[in-house]
């Protein structure tokens, strides 16, 4: 039978977006630390907030498990003389490990036969070892950036208590110059007093009664309860971003929310800014009615009991009324001109230093559309131009200045307040999409187009100076320009070719480029390759059907995909593998370097040869048609029907005949069945089971 430890760690304010990660790394690093150390317990559970984070072991064993080591010792042929006795070399061993000369064993390992022992390692006492391992647990945190004191010990914030229980039983260590105890604290600004803990299974509820919520789910629950009765009020929906309720919930140790109200007149003003404010710089909550129209309410968080609510309430209200005028201040300067007139203002504005002004990409978009009208199936390029020559004025707006993540959103209401066309506005804020993980994607087909060609030329010029993103560093932010192609491509059927597209974006860059054209486009493509491959696995697509299909060809993100798609289920078949197989010996059997000679027709000399060329020609036309339509499964259905012909072929015919011209049309005939097999995949990649 065990005993519960609980350890927790008391320190300054801890950064709120630390806590989550910090309560993963401690459940992770306290398992592995426990069970190397052969403690065995029942369960476990973290807990957090701005001022502590800790753990719960609960029934951790009162002793480490024994441990049975085999020791190897001596080589049997030294420990051991002709007649088969123990020399002095087997005595001293055994002497060495406190053991009878009678326990000594032969064991023959790779370097021959060695004598060695079986020895139990008793194991100690739980409260023994704890200080050394929880002082290990403690130390054993990666945080983003952390603080130095005390020689060289790291902590996001300074420790200031440690709680560590074992059982009734204080674990006595000292870390950072602070020294372990039985002691806690309630709320900072309540009860400032600390607090004896005798008893760990009362521990959550003596803090609860001292004003602090212990477990994150807890706070965040009590949090978002109070916020939608409190929006119910006001017959409002509180607006829930749920990165800022985590980043609320472990601001605080005992959430209280309250509303605070605004004037209309600032309701006049684009929505999205007033939220962008609220959400990023004020951490709080808007409120809508039914119809999603912002209401002049907030809802914000303080920490600790309803008390002095209304000089909080008047403090918040002032804050937001400020940033509001901030709001309205920079708008009425922003629209003395139009969006269009801000246009010439981006020639100074520097996209890259080498690759020129905001201005010059903007004409490089210009001409690319032009060029890619046809691979997108543009009738009309008014549109698209429009929304290129306007997409990136909003950058010198003196909102954009000021709020820097509204850019796009900006664009779109100034674009809509000069009567631009509703696609074209929307098109400016849709280009910048997606802007990470899980974020919209565009839906106008000129926001669609647009959000394509400003990332790819955005990946070509930074390609082709080097700024090819290693490791973490990506300050261009090409990983995630390019999952955002893939996406918008994917999401809206596109059947394009990308070599084409980056192709012609090279071209717009003129004599700005001194680089070899084709090993951009190599590094480029390998690039996409890459992230394709990630998203086909996730899909639980089989990794050996990924690399048989990139192997041959994934220009076109839309095809690869359904491919992918439709020989992982047609991998479920029974006559897959058996396709496969034949499949791969054609292959296989052609030297890398083989050329095609061309296929005469009068040097197929034997029946089998001739059957299998006529059954490949005869459905050929069929399978090319399956192929142009994308029906993978019915293309691989026609070339599985040639599995009883290859395998013929190869039981009777010498492909490597001594005669040179007969050996190079027989291969010549498989080059040319291959070249029917890889407009699908590479088979020979294809893992058989």
């Amino acid at each position: 039978m065990g005993k519960d430890l609980l350890l927790e760690i008391g320190t300054e304010e801890l950064p709120p977006l630390y806590i989550l990660p910090a309560l993963e790394q401690l459940k992770v690093n306290a398992k592995k630390i426990f069970n190397e150390n052969r403690l065995k317990f029942q369960d476990c559970k973290t807990f957090g907030t701005p001022r502590r984070i800790g753990i719960f072991l609960f029934d951790l064993s009162e002793k480490q498990d024994d441990k049975v080591l085999e020791v190897i010792g001596p080589p049997k042929i030294v420990a051991y003389d002709s007649s088969n006795n123990p020399t002095n070399v087997a005595f001293k061993f055994a002497k060495e490990h406190q053991v009878n000369i009678s326990d000594l064993k032969i064991k023959k390992i790779p370097k021959g036969e060695y004598v060695y022992i079986i020895k139990t390692q008793r194991g100690y006492k739980t409260e023994k070892i704890l200080p050394e391992l929880l002082k290990q647990l403690i130390s054993s945190f990666s945080w983003k950036k952390s603080m130095r004191w005390e020689g060289n010990f790291r902590f996001a914030r300074p420790i200031r208590w440690i709680l560590a229980l074992y059982g009734n039983n204080v674990i006595k260590f000292s870390i950072a110059d602070v020294t372990s105890g039985n002691k806690s604290y309630g709320h900072k600004m309540i009860k400032t007093k600390p607090i004896v803990i005798k008893d760990i299974s009362k521990f959550e509820g003596i803090l609860e009664k001292n004003y602090v919520i212990l477990d994150y789910e807890s706070r965040k629950k009590l949090l978002l309860n109070q916020i939608f009765k409190i929006a119910n009020k006001v017959k409002g929906i509180p607006l829930i971003n749920q990165k800022l309720v985590e980043e609320v919930t472990n601001t605080v140790e005992y959430p209280t929310v309250l509303l605070g109200k605004f004037s209309n007149e600032y309701l006049s003003f684009p929505k999205e800014v007033l939220i962008d404010v609220m959400e990023n710089n004020q951490k709080y909550f808007p409120v809508v009615d039914k119809e999603d129209k912002l209401l002049p309410y907030f809802l914000f968080v303080k920490d600790g009991l309803s008390k002095y609510n209304d000089i909080v309430r008047e403090g918040n209200e002032r804050v937001i009324k400020a940033r509001f005028e901030d709001i309205k201040f920079f708008f009425n300067e922003d629209r003395k001109t139009t969006l269009e007139s801000k246009v010439d203002k981006l020639k100074s504005v520097v996209f890259q230093e080498e690759l020129g002004s905001i201005y010059d990409k903007i004409q490089r978009l210009m001409t690319l559309c032009e060029k890619v009208q046809s691979l997108f199936k543009l009738d009309d390029l008014n549109k698209i131009k429009r929304a290129i020559y306007l997409c990136k004025a909003d950058l010198v707006t003196e909102m954009v200045r000021e709020f820097p993540t509204l850019q796009g959103v900006i664009g779109r209401e100034y674009a809509l307040l000069d009567n631009e066309l509703k696609e074209v506005a929307d098109a400016i804020y849709e280009h910048y999409l997606p802007r990470f993980v899980q974020d919209d994607l565009p839906k106008t087909p000129t926001g669609i187009v647009l959000s394509i060609l400003d990332k790819i030329d955005t990946i070509v010029g930074c390609f082709s100076i080097g700024l090819v993103p290693t490791g973490s560093e990506d300050p261009y932010g090409l990983r995630r320009d390019t999952l955002g192609i893939i996406n918008v491509i994917l999401r809206n059927n596109l059947s394009i070719s990308l070599k084409k597209i980056i192709d012609n974006s090279f071209d717009t860059y003129s004599n700005k480029l001194k680089v070899n054209k084709e090993k951009v486009l190599f590094d480029i493509l390998e690039f996409f390759k890459s992230r394709v491959e990630s998203i086909l696995l996730e899909k639980n697509i089989r990794y050996d059907i990924v690399n048989a299909i990139l192997s041959v060809d994934f220009d076109n993100f839309y095809v690869t995909f359904i491919k992918a798609e439709k020989l992982n289920n047609l991998s479920r078949k029974d006559n897959f593998n058996k396709s496969i197989t034949a499949f791969s010996r054609v292959i296989n059997i052609l030297p890398k370097n083989f050329k095609f000679k061309g296929l005469r027709e009068d040097l197929l000399k034997e029946e089998v040869e001739k059957d299998l060329f006529d059954v490949v020609k005869n459905n050929e036309e069929k399978f090319l048609h399956f192929i142009n339509q994308n029906e993978f499964d019915k293309a691989f259905d026609i070339i599985s029907g040639f599995s009883p012909y290859i395998d013929k072929f190869f039981d009777k015919v010498l492909v490597m005949d001594k005669n040179e011209e007969i050996r190079n049309n027989r291969l010549s005939l498989l080059e040319y069945i291959k070249s029917i097999f890889t407009k699908i995949a590479d088979f020979s990649k294809i893992v058989i089971s």
